[in-house]
């Protein structure tokens, strides 16, 4: 007989366990041995479709067996994440069944019954998603349709994978023949699969009523979790769906939720961004609880999550909303909406909330329009603005006035003096508010910290005992780097630490709350079609002044520099200079900014500030008009040196080249390079809860102690290590992965995660339409900026403070407005 062996690995032991089992399969054959398999092939997973597997699988056996034999070996990487090499094949059997396979099937869901199979999952208790990518492997299977021959197994690289692996490996062979030969499944494990390794027993109940496999991987789940005493979801939210804290094994708590317990609706959550900070607060809120629902004995009260900007309500919220989830009509039990909305120019809504935003201010709007709704809502602001945090004391007003219940008092988070610190509280304890109310219980109104949303991603704290630290480095999961680590050495200055001592561990409630990763990027290797230059319906905005378009960060105009001056007293000399050598490449930018950075040495304080005034070109159909005081938003593409340093770290650590083409979040295919230039920031100081997720990659204990020092939140009387360090210094992503080198192992899909959107630079508009259109200038207007360009505070024990720092999109328009300069 013939097995077939898939692995997805990220560190090597994935794949060195298949290979290893597919090699000792061949070579028993030849030399006799009574092994029922006689060939193995082994293949990375995302070889499937050119291997042909699944048409291989949905197809009956040619050699008289009675199904096909599949092993499956996967480990989990990053927040619960597949590894790179196995990522299309889960996400291919993540998405329905296609239509290609179906046909022929019995069931057109379930193409796989001709598939006997078993997962071994490898992972680490270290971390909150523990084995996520073979639960999700083995789950999947089974829904479609294939034989679970044995309960999934588990191996935990904290405790040692042998523990694990090697009754596996004894067994898996004997339980697949056993489903394969027959065609009956394996009810009973053998007693080889005790020590270290899952599995699931059948009671003679069970054997006589067989539960379904999905509901035994479920078993499988909650029995590791009560095994190795690792938190788990049900138990952070206890108090969400119970009200209180319960000690009944997980199984119990599971069977004993009724089914009115739970939202007949999702939760909504919904965002109004203009630079990208709401809309991330919004997904990582919504990524975090989808986190959880995945754990087949979580209990939350909400049963999926709908995430959306403000503007698409009534294409995806309102048919709910107006209705009443209590089939009764008693009008206790409540949908749940939470909003984030930010403020922009004169206390205006951003661009994706404005038509929600003017839809509630109406005096036409019925006002009983969210009397089903329960509601929380947080706004950002910037208390250096008149107006603080105007469209979400807005929002909170009208929803409260249209009939809605308020479940959560207002948040304001204060971009000035940092968002996380309202920001992180309010996301912790949310859900869990917004859930008592919608099951009807009296409206909370302010947030109670004895209910907090589960704190998700967060590693456990490592004991810094030898012995540990020993350990680790013999698993290969620590390699000992400190010694050559700038951050490492100047964090331990900062602290005042001996070289000699570890750094503190931090405690998990220190951390940040929200750590999961925000983008999902797929490599692409077929042959893709060229990105189309329509615009896809449902994100087309039509101006009622004409039949152009309303222009968006996501969707920006291109604009030409029609005329710059300088409105100081500014030397041109280099702008001269800098004019017959520039040509629009990248290569002569470097060149400019390089002359520009000579000609006015900071040094020299008669240079000053160099404010300029810049004329820009606007569209000839009138999509984009404005006003005096309104902002203009530019987005700039990051540097090329950055862009060259990520490049250069891809292909060293995981081989993905620059023109290779992915498609992030779902989007048109681009190369490497191109989602490097214009997707993620690469300029800006990193957050601190970014922070935390480069932590989880650092291969280094001390490093990854480190990082999560910088990601802590500050406490009161003491020196706040992520102000003197990362924020005074502007530190971006690239700085903090040269000094923290053992990072920079991260994936191409853990990197996107970590980084913001490249947030759009906004300027004021400094010109009138009114005299523009007297002049006969109508399309056009003026901007002025002040060219960032400064030396950062100069630290005694941090080597490189004191560095010059020039404002990536100032700098960037100097040069490019030479010519007129």
């Amino acid at each position: 007989m013939h097995v077939t062996i898939l692995y997805g690995s990220e560190t090597g032991n994935a794949e060195s366990i298949a290979k290893d089992l597919g090699k000792s399969i061949n070579e028993a054959a030849k030399e006799g041995g009574k092994s029922e398999f006689t060939t193995a092939n082994v293949f990375e997973m995302n070889q499937f479709k050119r291997k042909k597997l699944m048409e291989t699988w949905a197809a009956s056996p040619a050699n008289g067996m009675a199904r096909h034999a599949l092993i499956v070996v996967c480990s989990t990487t990053g927040n619960g994440d597949a590894p790179e090499n196995a990522g299309r094949f889960i996400r291919f059997i993540k998405k329905p069944v296609p239509e290609s396979l179906s046909k022929g099937c019995a069931d057109p869901t379930k193409p796989l019954t001709n598939v006997a199979y078993a997962t071994l999952g490898l992972g680490d208790t270290n971390y909150d998603q523990f084995c996520a990518s073979g639960k999700l492997l083995d789950r999947k299977l089974n829904e479609w349709g294939a034989v679970r021959a044995l309960p999934l197994v588990c191996a935990d690289e904290a405790t040692g994978l042998d523990s694990a692996v090697e009754p596996f490996l004894d067994s898996v062979l004997d339980g697949l023949a056993h489903a394969c030969d027959s065609g009956e499944r394996k009810d009973e494990v053998d007693d080889a699969l005790g020590g270290g390794v899952a599995a699931v027993s059948l009671t003679q109940d069970e054997k006589a009523n067989p539960k379904p496999d999905i509901g035994r991987e479920s078993e499988c789940s909650a029995a590791i979790d009560e095994e190795k005493g690792s938190g788990s979801p049900s138990e952070g939210l206890a108090n969400e769906s119970n009200g209180t804290s319960s000690s009944k094994p997980k199984t119990e708590q599971s069977t004993s939720t009724s089914a009115a317990s739970k939202s007949a609706s999702p939760l909504y959550i919904l965002y109004g961004s203009a630079t990208g900070n709401a809309e991330h607060i919004a997904k990582d809120l919504a990524k975090t609880y989808e986190t959880y629902l995945s754990n087949p004995s979580f209990l939350g009260y909400f049963t999926s999550v709908q995430c959306c900007e403000l503007n698409k309500y009534k294409k995806n919220c309102l048919d709910t909303w107006s209705s009443s989830p209590d089939s009764n009509n008693l009008q206790k039990v409540k949908h749940g909406i939470i909003i984030v909305c930010s403020t922009t120019g004169n206390a205006d809504a951003p661009e994706n909330a404005d038509r929600f935003v003017r839809w509630i201010k109406r005096k036409t709007t019925k006002g009983d329009t969210f009397q089903h709704c329960a509601y929380a809502v947080l706004g950002l602001g910037d208390t250096n603005y008149d107006v603080f945090c105007a469209m979400g004391k807005v929002i909170d007003k009208r929803l409260e006035e249209l009939g809605g219940t308020r479940a959560v008092s207002l948040g304001m988070a204060d971009e000035a003096t940092g968002l996380e610190e309202v920001v992180e509280p309010w996301v912790g304890n949310v859900i869990s508010e917004l859930a008592e109310v919608c099951k009807g219980h009296t409206s909370i109104g302010s947030l109670n910290q004895g209910m907090r949303l589960p704190e998700a991603n967060k590693r456990p704290i490592r004991s810094s005992s030898p012995t540990d630290e020993e350990k680790k480095m013999e698993d290969g999961d620590l390699v000992p780097f400190n010694s050559r680590s700038t951050g490492v050495r100047t964090i331990r200055a900062l602290m005042s630490i001996p070289i000699t001592d570890p750094l503190p561990d931090v405690p998990n409630s220190e951390l940040p709350t929200m750590v999961s990763s925000l983008s999902s990027c797929q490599l692409i290797d077929e042959t893709t079609r060229d990105r189309s230059e329509s615009l896809a319906a449902e994100n087309m905005t039509v101006s009622s002044a004409s039949s152009g378009f309303l222009f968006t960060a996501s969707r920006p105009y291109e604009s030409k520099i029609l005329n710059a001056r300088y409105l100081t007293k500014t030397n041109t000399a280099c702008a001269a200079k800098v004019a017959e050598v520039l040509d629009g490449g990248d290569g002569k930018l470097v060149e400019a900014l390089d002359m520009y950075s000579h000609h006015f040495p900071l040094s020299e304080d008669k240079n000053g500030k160099r404010v300029i005034e810049m004329t820009m070109s606007l569209p000839d159909d009138f999509t984009l008009e404005y006003e005096p005081g309104d902002s203009v938003g530019m987005i700039v593409p990051n540097s090329r040196d950055s862009i060259g340093f990520v490049l250069e770290m891809l292909l060293r650590n995981h081989g993905i080249q620059r023109s290779q083409r992915i498609s992030v979040d779902e989007g048109d295919p681009v190369t490497v390079e191109e989602a490097l230039r214009t997707t993620v920031d690469l300029s800006g100081p990193m957050k601190k809860k970014r922070l935390l997720l480069l932590a989880n990659f650092a291969k280094d204990a001390e490093e990854e102690r480190a990082l999560r020092l910088l990601s802590r939140a500050s406490k009161p009387g003491e020196p706040d290590l992520y102000d003197t360090f990362v924020e005074q210094q502007r530190r971006s992503v690239v700085d903090i992965l040269n000094e923290f080198p053992s990072a920079q192992s991260i994936s191409l899909e853990g990197l996107l995660g970590c980084l913001t959107a490249i947030p759009p630079r906004y300027y004021s508009v400094c010109s009138s339409p009114l005299k523009d259109r007297q002049d006969g200038n109508e399309c056009q207007v003026k901007v002025a900026f002040s060219v960032v360009d400064f030396n950062t505070p100069v630290v005694q024990c941090d080597v490189t403070s004191g560095r010059r720092v020039r404002g990536l999109a100032t700098s960037r328009l100097e040069c490019v407005s030479s010519p007129f300069l």
